[in-house]
């Protein structure tokens, strides 16, 4: 990465397959990932109970630059690969698949329940990765599901991706509380092929950024590095301006209507990201007694 010149000072490790081994974690010095740079780890959702032990045995080390306390899982496949899971099949098919492919759940949804309820129970923070629009209201039942037979304050469930909303979905990510880990970049490469993959009639379930912050919803901003650049100056402009380009180089807008402020971009990157990894009472703002991890920008 060119990290601190692409003006960011905190990335998220998410998904890794393994823990790390016991070595790694020893002894009483601060946990440490990168010279400069804040570390979030979270480990697969699989993993949860192993991870739930590791975290209690280490919260006594300063975590000021490598922080525990998440989980990932994934529910479903990419757009790219039609492996999204939609709630109607795609508008084409990719070598020659089924007529009817609609994507692929990666794990059954009783499962992902069980695994979801038992991490939230040992106090993890959960993060699914869902990005087809059935995937998304899925993963919207599951967490209802947990929150309801377990209520307690302040568990940050988020959506990883949550990339296709159909309209009946959008406004239960805040009453949920449940937050949007989105990469907007994501737009600039699915304009190559996303009206052929999923009709005119279905673009407007991408990334409707504008709508869920009128609702009221937490949108973090990331990159998904290294799928998409790690620029959060791409990141904020992609969701802007809304612009791409076509298989035949014509400059495009997508969907226009759910272009968001440079401002709105902005929080969503700094104050809204904080928030999503429990950071927002120490950075995210520039206020009195928070983190000096900024970065000037030139306005060029």
């Amino acid at each position: 990465f060119t990290d601190l010149e692409d003006g960011w000072t905190t990335f998220e490790d998410l998904y890794m397959r393994t823990l790390p081994g016991k070595s790694n974690f020893d002894g009483t010095r601060s946990l440490r990932a990168t010279p400069f740079v804040r570390t979030y780890f979270a480990p697969a959702l699989a993993l949860h109970k192993e991870a739930a032990v590791l975290y209690e045995s280490k919260k006594h080390l300063d975590q000021s630059f490598l922080r525990l306390g998440a989980v990932k899982g994934f529910l479903d496949g990419s757009l790219g690969s039609y492996t999204a899971m939609m709630h109607e099949p795609y508008n084409d098919n990719i070598q020659g698949g089924p007529s009817d492919n609609a994507g692929i759940f990666l794990v059954p949804e009783d499962e992902m329940y069980q695994w979801v309820k038992s991490a939230d129970a040992s106090g993890l923070q959960v993060c699914v990765h869902a990005i087809g629009s059935k995937a998304v209201h899925t993963i919207l039942n599951i967490f209802e599901r947990v929150i309801k037979e377990h209520p307690r304050e302040d568990r940050r469930l988020r959506i990883e991706h949550c990339q296709h909303i159909v309209k009946e979905d959008r406004r239960r990510l805040a009453e949920l509380g449940v937050v949007g880990s989105v990469q907007p970049y994501h737009m600039v490469d699915d304009g190559l092929f996303i009206e052929r993959a999923l009709g005119a009639d279905r673009l407007d379930t991408a990334y409707p950024f504008r709508t869920l912050l009128e609702y009221g919803t937490t949108l973090a901003f990331g990159s998904d590095w290294n799928v998409a650049p790690a620029s959060p100056l791409l990141g904020i402009h992609a969701a802007v301006t809304r612009s791409y380009y076509d298989v035949e180089g014509n400059k495009k807008q997508f969907v226009p209507s759910e272009c968001i402020t440079v401002e709105q971009g902005l929080h969503a990157y700094t104050t809204a990201a904080a928030y999503a990894e429990y950071s927002d009472h120490i950075k995210g703002k520039i206020l009195p007694g928070y983190l000096a991890d900024l970065v000037v920008i030139d306005q060029v």
